[in-house]
């Protein structure tokens, strides 16, 4: 008998409650193990033989008395001695065979030896060695759940014999195989036992009897029979060391399992993978749907206050040294990304216009106001906006009854329109007259009519006015925009030199006391930031009053048929209600300053225009508003109530979704439970499964990711409008909060779903 290692039961039992009756399932055992051969016990179901070898195994501690490891009592060892003392001492061969299905015979074997320690190379070797021993090298790439069932049983075997452990515990090894199978596994066994103590539990006392070489009888937790007791004085008992394990953490290649298990959960991964992606995708869809609702502007009411344009997408600008825009500041803008286009003349971007009588607007006579405006929604643009390529027929405008129409139809090109624009002036409603002719056309059929720079000159000097102040200006002490607005001059080319004529009806020009003959006309000038520069310009003008309402001259004249019959004439165009004052070229040009400190900017879509307003207020050179947050101060009740509803909706949607990530993931892997208790009984430690099944999650998150990545690029270049409707409004801040939230709910089901498998491992 060759001296090794040894089993002995002193006194032991072991005790369970069923029924709340006391039941012995082994009692006081006394029993010693040889290094060496093939021992059989036998006995009835609940005899103590399964107890029996999980009392040897390290996984069950005695009621009373001690099973002994050489010199060691098991019972007495610690977490780690005892997990080493399973993993290097102890080898299983289970009933059920307790093979991971999904893995080749090669992976079954190559797994169990690297949890217990073994270097990859040195892993290959004993493996290939193994397979050829139990006979299944032209097998060692097949699935297990492929082989018959004997051949798993002998993958069985071959796992331990490769990890070489000097006990094999067998639980019934042959109990599922036919005759022919279980004698080949017997016949194997017994080969083994030559250098291995192998006990083997069994109810087949026949099959036993052929190949063990000692057999146990057990009942009712006892040892009734015993054909070959080894007797305790004739074995060398070893003296182990102090310490069974190493004080080393075993280096575990984490690639080869990691590979495996991937391949062998292929199905769940795929299934994993696609929700994450649908998941991530209702994440960002809903988190857009937050993040829209967020900004409360389009739930606010535009009141035409500081601006009459409501468009969404206008960015006020203004430079900070106060100088004038240049091309030089339009071309930086139109460089900026989302930027559809500029204007030079954003003074004049909250004028109406109506074109055309009887789409734009019809007379009304008899209400007492002269016009009545049929479509409010066209703004002045002027010609800065345009390049000489935009025209497809015609020319650019320059004079100031010139302009340009976006539209397709060549027989508008020279027609001449008697159109209006409304002002507005010290919250009064102001019409102004004139005659344009259309010069050029756009592409499209929007009808947008863009006047020329001239006019806008003329235009944008209301706004600055005699007194030079400007539109939109910011005051530095109370850190607020502002707005100021002024008379409206009107280049008459009849006049000559520095006359002037006033409207016998608009007297705030003069407050109130109009000026006849030889006078003064003080210009005081402003800076942009609203305060008074001292020099002042002083004009000699000659005023000459004209009473229009008694004069036909360069008036239009109208005759109106009421419905009752009745005719009213001379009902006058340029009549009193327009506060203008005419000028000559010269003098316009002479008093009023040109040009424009403030521009338009229009971005491609609302959504950018957080985007456009940082960029343009981070240059250092320039102040940027948007003029409709400006003008919407207060909230629309339904507006406001529906965006809350909204926020509402998709924090709870998030919140769902990130649940349904946890719970569907722990259920899908729930699946594979069986095989990582498996792997932990063949050694795997607690802190080895996380570590996989994070970077398992891990791989899978960043795919799902990186699927929703191609996805939403898909969609948006093929422009679905859903996409590009959520997705304008993320910047790449968004998506990464997006993925956070993302990677919280799926580390957060990683974590669940290894402690629920951790609490059933041994």
């Amino acid at each position: 008998m060759t001296n090794g290692s040894i089993i002995r039961l002193e006194n032991v039992s072991k005790y369970y409650i069923a029924e709340g009756k006391v039941v012995p399932a082994l009692e006081k055992t006394d029993l010693t193990f040889a290094s060496t051969g093939l021992v059989a016990i036998i006995g009835e179901s609940g005899s103590g033989k399964t107890t029996l070898l999980n009392l040897i195994g390290g996984n069950l501690n005695p009621d009373s008395g001690f099973v002994y490891f050489g010199n060691k009592k098991i019972a007495e060892l610690d977490d780690a001695n005892r997990e080493d003392y399973r993993k290097k001492q102890i080898g299983f061969i289970y009933q059920d065979f307790e093979l991971i299905g999904h893995y080749t015979a090669r992976e079954n074997i190559m797994s169990a030896l690297l949890l217990s320690g073994e270097k990859l190379e040195t892993a290959k070797v004993k493996t290939e060695e193994v397979l050829h021993k139990v006979g299944l090298k032209g097998h060692a790439d097949i699935k297990v759940c492929k082989l018959s069932a004997g051949q798993r049983q002998r993958v069985g075997i071959a796992r331990v014999l490769a990890r070489d452990t000097k006990i094999i515990l067998a639980d019934e090894p042959t109990a599922n195989l036919d005759a022919e199978n279980g004698k080949q596994i017997m016949e194997l066994l017994r080969e083994c036992a030559n250098d291995h103590l192998i006990i083997l539990v069994t109810h087949n006392l026949d099959q036993a009897k052929d190949y063990a070489t000692r057999i146990i009888k057990m009942r009712k937790g006892r040892v009734e029979e015993d054909s070959a007791p080894c007797l305790l004085e004739l074995i060398r008992i070893h003296t182990l060391p102090k310490n069974l394990i190493t004080t080393n953490r075993l280096k575990i290649p984490l690639l080869p399992l990691l590979k495996w298990d991937m391949k062998s959960s292929a199905i769940q991964n795929i299934l994993v993978l696609l929700f994450l992606a649908m998941a991530g995708l209702i994440m960002i869809f809903f988190y857009s749907t937050y993040y829209i609702n967020s900004d409360e502007t389009p739930a606010k009411i535009f009141q035409a206050s500081a601006y009459q344009n409501s468009s969404m997408e206008r960015i006020a600008v203004v430079r900070l040294d106060g100088e004038k825009i240049s091309s030089r500041d339009l071309e930086w803008a139109k460089s900026l990304k989302y930027v559809e286009t500029t204007d030079l003349y954003d003074t004049v971007a909250d004028i109406r216009y109506y074109l055309e009588e009887g789409e734009d607007y019809e007379y009304d006579y008899l209400s007492g106001r002269l016009i009545k405006p049929l479509d409010e929604t066209n703004y002045v643009r002027s010609a800065s906006s345009l390049s000489e390529e935009d025209i497809y027929a015609g020319q650019m405008p320059e004079k100031e009854n010139e302009i340009v129409i976006c539209s397709e139809d060549e027989t508008l090109l020279g027609k001449e329109y008697g159109s209006y624009l409304k002002l507005v002036i010290d919250s009064s409603d102001t019409f102004y007259y004139q005659k344009f002719k259309v010069t050029g056309l756009l592409k499209g059929n929007s009808g947008q009519a863009f006047f020329s720079n001239a006019f806008c000159d003329m235009l944008n000097a209301y706004y600055e006015g005699p007194n030079c102040k400007i539109h939109f200006f910011w005051n530095e002490s109370t850190q607020t925009f502002g707005q100021i607005a002024s008379a409206l001059p009107q280049i008459d080319r009849n006049l000559n030199g520095n006359t002037v004529v006033t409207r016998k009806a608009y007297l705030s020009m003069f407050r109130n006391a109009i000026p006849k003959g030889e006078c003064q006309f003080v210009c005081r000038y402003y800076s942009d930031l609203g305060n008074l520069i001292s020099d002042r310009k002083v004009i000699d003008i000659n005023v000459i009053e004209k009473d229009y309402t008694n004069s036909n001259e360069d008036i239009e004249v109208f005759t109106h048929v009421i419905p009752n019959g009745a005719t009213l004439e001379r009902v006058f165009i340029n009549e009193s209600s327009f506060p203008f004052i005419d000028v000559s070229e010269e003098l316009f040009y002479s008093i009023y300053d040109t040009g424009s400190r403030q521009m338009s900017i229009y971005v491609e879509d609302y959504a950018y225009l957080d985007r456009v307003l940082k960029k343009i207020n981070e240059s250092g050179d320039y102040i940027a508003a948007s003029t409709y947050r400006m003008s919407a101060k207060y909230f629309s009740d339904d507006l406001n109530v529906n965006r809350e509803r909204l926020i509402a909706m998709s924090l709870f949607v998030l919140l769902i979704t990130a649940g349904a990530i946890v719970f569907v993931v722990c259920m899908i892997y729930m699946i594979r439970k069986k095989e990582y208790l498996i792997l932990n009984k063949l050694g795997m430690k607690p802190y080895l499964f996380q570590l996989i099944t994070f970077t398992k999650l891990a791989l899978l998150s960043f795919a799902a990711m990186f699927s929703i990545a191609i996805i939403l690029i898909i969609l948006y270049n093929i422009r679905t409008t859903l996409v590009l409707n959520y997705l304008k409004y993320l910047m790449i801040p968004q998506f990464v909060v997006c993925a956070i939230l993302f990677l919280i709910a799926v580390a957060l089901a990683t974590y669940i779903y290894t402690r629920i498998i951790k609490k059933s491992f041994i």
